[in-house]
């Protein structure tokens, strides 16, 4: 099983190195974004989930987003859990005035720790509005599936907790893009970043990311800061997810 997990990190890297943006992209922005989450533990199974993140663009100098995350969380068993979640976005126009989007996410995460290593496979479908009474597609929802693999080293008697990951996504349909409406593979993430636990109840995060889309004109490369704060009760461990 270990040589396995080494084999799916090396084509997950390779994968990355495939596909970096700096081959395709015309254009490149740097960003941050800033995380804050928090966990409520009901039982050994059910939890309620709910995020705030703050987006920055354009070098730093410009808003981007911000978006309230609201769910639950299921353990299925001690492999799977199930998670349905309502994202509420507010995304900033170049006139400084800000558009309302709504998004619905069913996530099924599968995790596996073999050693020091914890393997994490998560599959998202969702679906948004974006601008609904402002826009005339704003009725017309888009949809997407999002598939992300993961890898956490659990350093004994450490705080600390690297992590590598990617994450692919597949537009179903999306009536913004006139270029490509309909099935594509549309875009990649790929990260590196570190966990530090303050106590049980509170941990920090850090980390890199990079984002390229296709099936646009002139794509931009986003090069990501991420800082992450997590407060959870009831026990529990961090769930780092993206947009």
């Amino acid at each position: 099983m270990m040589t396995f997990m080494k084999k799916i990190a090396f084509a997950l890297l390779l994968l990355s190195g495939i596909f970096s943006p700096k081959l395709f992209s015309q254009q490149n922005d740097f960003g941050m974004w800033n995380t804050l989450s928090f966990e409520y533990k009901i039982s050994q199974k059910l939890s309620i989930v709910a995020v705030e993140e703050f987006r920055l663009k354009e070098n730093l100098s410009k808003i981007n987003l911000f978006y309230t995350n609201l769910g639950v969380s299921y353990k299925l068993n001690e492999y799977f859990k199930i998670s349905p979640v309502y994202r509420f976005i507010q995304k900033a126009f170049d006139d400084g005035s800000f558009g309302l989007k709504h998004r619905l996410m069913l996530d099924i995460t599968y995790k596996r720790k073999i050693s020091i290593i914890s393997f994490t496979t998560r599959t998202r479908l969702q679906g948004e509005l974006a601008f609904p009474g402002t826009d005339p597609l704003g009725y017309i929802p888009e949809y997407y599936w999002r598939q992300k693999f993961d890898f956490k080293f659990d350093i004994s008697s450490s705080r600390f907790t690297p992590y590598v990951g990617m994450e692919m996504r597949v537009q179903f349909y999306n009536p913004r893009i006139k270029e490509h409406q309909g099935f594509g593979f549309d875009r990649i993430r790929s990260y590196i970043g570190c966990d530090y636990v303050i106590n049980k109840s509170n941990a920090l995060g850090i980390y890199y990311l990079t984002q390229f889309d296709f099936q646009v004109n002139d794509p931009t490369t986003l090069f990501i800061l991420g800082l992450e704060y997590s407060f959870m009760i009831g026990g529990g461990s961090k769930n780092y997810d993206t947009e």
